[in-house]
This record gives C-alpha cells, structure tokens and sequence, in this order.
C-alpha cells in the first residue's frame, strides 16, 4: 500500500523538471519572436529616415539647380564668369550643400558659331580654352562655367557633354521636358587621380526667352543651355549622412535594377575575395526617383546594429531558466529521496530512529539551499491553507507587504493590505487557479501599515487532494516597485519628448509663415528665416544643457547677440542680475533680440561704427508676484523715424510677450534711438 504513493511521489521531480524545461524553451521562442519584430520595426524606421534623407539632400540640390536657371534667365542669358562666380560663393556650396561635386553651365554651340564662341571665352579670362573632344556633330554644349573652381572641376572646363551617349540622353530628356533629368551613372571628367568613384549629373535647361516652350519642337529650338551639378557618388552618400544620421545601415545603391555596372554607391566593410556580399540579418529594397532615373537602393542591417540587439540575452535567459528548472527539481527530488528513507526506517525498530536523525538532517540541508536560493533572489515566500483561509507570510514577504512576519492574516486583513483598484483584478485570478483554468500570476499594488505604496509581483501553486480540491497555495512573492517606477518614468519621459517636439514645430512654422508673409524677395525670406531659426536653435541649446528645466537669461542674451559682436570693439553693454526663465519665457527673450539686434544691423545702431546698444534688466515686485523687466536701448545710431506700418518683428515681439506670456513690450522709436521695454510675468 505504501509502494503506490511512493512512485506518485517520485514522479513530481520529473513533472518539475519536464515542465520547467518546457515553460524555458517556450518562453525562449516568445522571447525571441518578440526581439525579433522590434529589431525589424528599428530596422525598417532606420531605412525610412535614410530613404527621406537621400530624397530631401538630392530634392535640395534640383531646386538649387532651378535658382541657377533662373539667375540666367532673371538676366536674359547675360550672365559672365564673374556674375556666376558671385552666384556661386553666395551658396556657400563647400559649407550649406556638402556632397556636390560642383555647379556649372554648359552653352549650347552651333558648328558655324564655334569659332566665334571660343574666341569669346578666351577673351573672359580663359586663354587656353577649347572645345574638346573633337567629333563630328550637329552641335556642342561645351562647359564654360563650374563652381567651385577646385583641381577637379577645372579639369572640365571646355568638354562637351554631347559627345558622350550617358550624359547626351539625360539632356536630351531635360531639353525636350522641360524638367530637371538625372544622367545614368558615368565616370566624371573630374576623376583626375587613381581613387576614382562612380558619378551622375542632374540637368536643368534653359531656354532663350525665360519661359519654358510648350511643345517639344519649340524647346529644342530655344535651348540655349543647361544649369547643372555633377556628383561623385561616394562624396554624395557620404555627406548626406555625416554626423550618425544613418546609423547601423549598410547601402548598395544601384542606377536601375540591381546589377554590378549600375552600382553608383556601396557601404560598409568591403568582403575579402571569394567571400562574396555578408549575409544581413535584415535586409530591404527601396526604389527612388531621382529626376527622372529610378534608383533602387538596397538596404542592409550593419554589424553594428545586429550586435546592439538584445536577442543575446535570450540564451541567458534560458540558460538561467534551465539552471532554476534543474534547481527546484534537484530540490524536490533530495526531499522526496529524504522522505521515502525515513518512510523506510519507521518501519524497524532500533535502525528507524537512526535513518530518521540522517533524513530530517538531509531535509534540513534541501530547506536550507531552498531558502537560499529564495534569497538570492529577493524572494519571499507565503502559504494560504484553504480550510481556515488564513495566509502565512515568510519574512521577506512580510517585509514586502508591511506585516509583521509571525501575524497569521485572515481574508479581510489580506484584502485590506491590496490597493482597492486592484483587489478586484486579483481575486479573480487567484480564483481562476482554484478552479484550475490557469495558473496564478498577478502583479498588484499593495499598501502598508508604514504609509508606503508597492508594487508585488505574486506567482503561485494550488495543490490538491486525490479528488482535485484545493488543499493549500503555495507562492512567491517579489518587490517590483523599481521596475514599475522606471516603466512609469519612461512613459513620462515619451510624453514629455513629444510635447516639445510638437511645441517646436509649432514654434518652427509660426516664424516660418510669418517670415513668408512679409518677404519682399527669395534672399530676403533665406536670410530672416535662418536668422530666427538660429536664434531658435542657440536658446535650445541652452536649454538642452539645463535638461529643459529653465535657462539663465544672460547666457540667452549672451547667445543671441553673439552674431553681432566684434570682440575687438564690443558695442553692447549688459547688465543685470542672475535670472532663471522658464522655456516658454526664454524662447521669446531669445527671438525678440534676434529681431532687435536684425533690426539695428540694417537701420539703428548697429549699421554705422560708432553705434551702441544697452541691454539691462532687473525683477520688480512682491515674491508671489515678480515681474521681469527687460530694456533694449541704442543710442549713436542714423537719426530714427517711426516706421509707417509696423513690421513682421515689432508683431513677434508683442505676440510673444502679450499673447503667449501675460506680458507687454512697448517699442519707442525716438530720434535718438530704439528703445524696447519688455514686462512680463515670471510668478
């Protein structure tokens, strides 16, 4: 009668010990599916930004090219060497648009025209000037300018893109359309020293007249030339993702469908021979259309990216799982073998006391490693008997819950210690393991008798009679109060990231709208629009170093006026004392000064030599009521006359204070000077 309980017995280690592996293995592949799909999803997030990348720079660079057509035909075609220079230098193409190789003009040329054109160039300053290569054709389109004028691009001068079939077809295109057209990928001209890289060129015609023709005929007639960029590939790619703005990506760039003579860019470590292309973790393909050519670009995941993932961890885990499952099972098993000894030696007399002493002795030394192994993991440990419905409590349990160790807690009592949000949540899980429809897992909110508030994580085991009724739960018990702190606290800092992404946005198309209002000209709107999209950018900076919690009001002041100091003969004065604004308050502050220091440039005290500016402040008012007052005074500046109607910056300026803060700005134009007294609220 006694061999029968004893096999059930021997069963539960192996039961463990399948079960656990099992529960390892399974969470493992759960484990892993879900890395894997947020790896993909970074993965393909990745190639979204670098896809609007390369569209925005080469979007950039074709609507640079338009401005270049436009400055001839603003010009009726007379346009010289020094006027496109000019043209040039002012875009600081090395500086503002890195990665183009170069901006030129190639002029249309008739055969009984040549003689005449060639003389002409000699004449601008280009003595050895010629057509070349010589071929036999019904006309030339010979480069005569390209910007800058380094060691590569003056390798071109001269050549006529006509004669080569890549570069004739994309121009062909632009001529007959109308529209910007991307050659096929070739070798520049500009491909003078032995590390040579693949290129392309972007056309956009011009046409005698100004005005685009409407039908194919008459453009091919009135071309008169094409405004163009060439582009090293490389150089290209390079530039458009300088500072990290790719990271973890790895480019195969291909002119068409993919295939080795189209490859215009590739990225990454190069393979040694015979190894072929690195198998990716994640791979994707995207086409781009690029002034007519539709590039296909295949995306690759780096090394980088691949080893940031945290799928690693995963044999961890499992490992971990399989060490806890062998644990447990070891555990039962010694205590069960301990069990069926002493089981074995109350049967003989004498022999029996013996073989009991060794088996309570083994049965302490299994209890002891249990507990240890408990504690190491900063687990407690609790048991409900369900006759009585009273719940005993381990001492780190008790600790957990804020009860003393050795209080036996009945129903009520237990309940009164669980958050009431949550005692609902919990009662029917622990009531869905009694009735076996699941296992008993839980995390709730418990609240002590010391007054703190903690997060539980609760797992446990039903066990049952032969019949299968409840006899007793057995469980652990674990404080997750950090981990629920740092999932609350990084909730709250995405809510807080996109609050000010939004605000700046706001901010960003606020100035943009207003600078478009009331532009008289092109160069007009790029100059203020930068201007305040800097003061902008320098205030944030502040504000990025103080964690957005504020920012000092000299350093704003410090970093808006910096654009116009000469340290040589500093013509600002500040003074004030030391004042913390809040984000909101510093922003304004920051745009305000760059439409008053904007403003003195062109017309007040900063547009002559001997012009100066006094910046001062200080807080007036009660404690609960402090205000900020804040003076801009020019003094030694032309002779001021009010303005007739009041312009875009005055408006900024009383919107910001006024409307956005509860303040006012009051701007005194007296013949002396401006003077600009802001009042403002700053609690």
């Amino acid at each position: 009668m006694l061999q029968q309980p004893r096999r059930w017995r021997m069963l539960i280690p192996l039961a463990t010990l399948l079960g656990g592996l099992t529960a390892s293995v399974l969470v493992a592949a759960s484990l892993w599916t879900i890395v894997d799909a947020r790896d993909r999803l970074s993965f393909e997030r990745r190639v979204d930004q670098a896809q609007d990348a390369i569209r925005d720079r080469l979007d950039t660079y074709i609507t640079l090219l338009r401005a270049g057509a436009g400055l001839f035909n603003a010009n009726h075609l007379n346009v010289d060497r020094g006027a496109f220079q000019a043209f040039a230098a002012g875009l600081r193409l090395n500086k503002d648009y890195p990665g183009i190789q170069g901006l030129g003009y190639t002029a249309r040329v008739r055969p009984d025209e040549r003689e005449a054109f060639v003389t002409a160039q000699r004449q601008q300053g280009v003595p050895a000037f010629r057509i070349w290569p010589e071929h036999p054709g019904p006309e030339f389109y010979s480069i005569i300018y390209l910007e800058p004028l380094d060691r590569r691009n003056e390798a071109a001068i001269g050549y006529d893109m006509f004669s080569e079939p890549t570069r004739r077809a994309a121009m062909e295109r632009a001529r007959d359309t109308g529209q910007p057209a991307a050659s096929g990928r070739v070798e520049l001209v500009q491909e003078i020293d032995e590390a040579k890289q693949a290129g392309f060129l972007i056309y956009v015609p011009v046409y005698r007249g100004g005005a685009t023709p409407k039908t194919t005929s008459e453009r091919q007639d009135a071309l008169a030339g094409f405004v163009y960029s060439a582009f090293r590939a490389d150089d290209l790619f390079t530039a458009v993702f300088r500072g990290g703005r790719n990271p973890g990506l790895e480019l195969r760039v291909h002119d068409g469908p993919p295939a080795p003579r189209n490859l215009l860019h590739r990225s990454g470590p190069n393979q040694a021979d015979g190894q072929g292309e690195r198998v990716a973790r994640y791979t994707g393909t995207r086409t781009l259309d690029i002034a007519g050519r539709q590039w296909t670009i295949a995306y690759l995941s780096s090394p980088q990216l691949e080893q940031s993932s945290t799928r690693s961890l995963i044999p961890v885990f499992f490992a971990g799982g399989l060490i806890a499952t062998f644990l447990v099972s070891g555990v039962l098993w010694a205590q069960i073998k301990a069990r069926t000894a002493a089981d074995q030696k109350r049967r003989e007399a004498q022999h029996e006391l013996e073989e009991r002493r060794r088996a309570e002795e083994g049965l302490r030394e299994s209890e002891e490693r249990l507990l240890l192994a408990l504690e190491a993991g900063r687990l407690g440990t609790w048991e409900l008997d369900i006759g009585s419905n009273r719940r005993l409590l381990s001492p780190r349990s008790a600790e957990i819950f804020g009860v003393p160790a050795d209080e036996l807690l009945d129903r009520a009592t237990w309940q009164a210690v669980i958050h009431p949000d949550d005692r609902g949540r919990v009662t029917s899980a622990f009531q869905e393991a009694l009735e076996g429809r699941a296992l008993y897992r839980s995390e709730f909110r418990v609240l002590a008798k010391d007054g703190r508030e903690r997060w539980v994580s609760s797992q446990a085991v039903v066990h049952r009679d032969k019949l299968g009724t409840p006899q007793r739960v057995v469980g652990i018990h674990q404080d997750i109060t950090d981990r629920k702190r740092w999932e609350e606290h990084q909730v709250l800092l995405i809510n807080e990231l996109n609050h000010r992404v939004k605000n700046t946005l706001a901010t960003v198309q606020s100035i943009a709208g207003q600078t478009l209002r009331n532009a008289s000209s092109v160069e007009h709107v790029r100059e203020d629009l930068e201007g305040r999209l800097f003061a902008l950018s320098r205030v944030h900076d502040v504000l990025t170093r103080e964690s957005w919690e504020g920012a000092n009001l000299r350093e704003v002041i410090e970093q808006a006026i910096e654009p116009y100091r000469r340290h040589e003969d500093d013509r600002f004065h500040i003074a004030g004392q030391d004042t913390c604004l809040s984000p909101r308050m510093a922003l304004a502050v920051a745009l305000a000064l760059q439409e008053l220091a904007t403003n003195a440039v062109k017309y007040g005290a900063l547009s002559n030599a001997t012009g100066v500016v006094r910046i001062t402040w200080e807080i007036a008012g009660a404690a609960t009521s402090r205000r900020l007052v804040l003076r801009w005074e020019e003094a030694g500046g032309p002779a001021v006359h009010p303005p007739v109607r009041r312009g875009f910056g005055s408006r900024l300026i009383e919107r910001s204070f006024a409307m956005e803060l509860g303040g006012q700005a009051t701007m005194d134009f007296r013949p002396e000077g401006v003077r600009c007294t802001v009042d403002v609220p700053i609690g």
